[in-house]
């Protein structure tokens, strides 16, 4: 079960899929064991980074934020490190931080650096900078048409602003390339709601 549940969190699949499908006792089982392997080999940096997403897919963001920072300093890959940290940070309200981290602006991928991006949009939605925002998802948009995170996070704006045919487009076009997306699929949630129709929300 610990070699599943570590393949699943290795395989760099959506987070939330990753873990939902295992019983809550089955992901405990995770963290002591990754935790153990820290201690015993502090230098173990792929083990530290899963470390953290698993602490970000539990709630500890801070935790998280702390084991992301160490797998940076490692030497392990921004454009892994980067999306994730942002998450963290996100999470946690640090919108300066999250807006300044200059390990943040350190991915080359596209996919990695649309997911920078979809997070600092949030914060700015989050101080009421719906314009800079907006650039910014575009842009997440652009360098990662494909992406599930931007897209939902796109279409989490146009439903605030009730341009709910414009959300439900841009959200099927995205559940048509991964239907198992959840960020999609709960976005998608949010539309059926907001359209009227709680009986179909995912």
């Amino acid at each position: 079960l610990l070699l599943t549940a570590l393949g699943w969190l290795a395989s760099g699949r959506d987070a939330v899929r990753t873990l939902f499908g295992m019983p809550h006792p089955a992901i405990n089982v995770v963290l002591l064991k990754l935790k153990d392997l820290l201690q015993r080999d502090p230098g173990r940096v792929r083990a530290r980074f899963l470390l953290g997403r698993a602490l970000n897919d539990q709630g500890d963001y801070a935790g998280a934020e702390n084991e992301f920072r160490r797998a940076a300093a490692l030497g392990y890959s921004a454009d892994d490190v980067a999306p994730m940290l942002a998450r963290a940070l996100l999470y946690q309200g640090k919108l300066d931080e999250l807006g300044e981290e200059p390990l943040l602006n350190l991915a080359k991928d596209p996919v990695a650096q649309a997911g920078v991006l979809t997070s600092r949009a949030s914060a700015l939605l989050a101080r009421g900078e719906a314009d800079r925002a907006l650039s910014m998802l575009e842009r997440a948009l652009q360098l990662a048409p494909t992406a599930g995170e931007p897209k939902a996070a796109m279409g989490n704006f146009l439903i605030d602003r009730g341009r709910l045919e414009d959300a439900a487009s841009l959200m099927s076009a995205g559940l048509e390339a991964d239907p198992r997306s959840s960020v999609l699929n709960l976005a998608f949630g949010a539309y059926q709601r907001a359209s009227g129709r709680p009986d179909e929300a995912v």
